[in-house]
């Protein structure tokens, strides 16, 4: 398979590993079950940079399958519904900092 760079400007946050990244969103396009369950969730949402791969991801049944497989379900108002230990956008939830209080000085 052939290396895909992102064009200038559109950096992926992977640096100079995004072009693995995008050979094996390559191979989720092909064959969804050649990456591992976490790739597979990862790619589910994952935007190519390359045109060509995704178009190709874009019209793949296997590809749209496993996406619908890891999308929130939604409930019965259609909003999306969060699993516990998760924030809704694919990351790991993050703890919100905790102020503890503060005795008052004597007077």
């Amino acid at each position: 398979m052939a290396r895909v760079a992102a064009p200038d400007g559109q950096g992926s946050g992977f640096g100079a590993n995004s072009w693995l990244v995008e050979e094996m969103y390559e191979q989720f396009v092909d064959d969804p079950s050649s990456v591992s369950e976490s790739w597979q969730e990862f790619f589910a949402d994952y935007q190519s940079q390359a045109p060509g791969v995704a178009a190709a991801a874009a019209t793949s049944p296997a590809v749209q399958a496993v996406a619908q497989a890891h999308r929130a379900p939604a409930d019965d108002d259609g909003a999306a519904t969060n699993d516990a230990g998760s924030n809704g956008n694919g990351a790991a939830p993050t703890a919100t900092p905790t102020v503890a209080p503060t005795a008052a000085p004597a007077a």
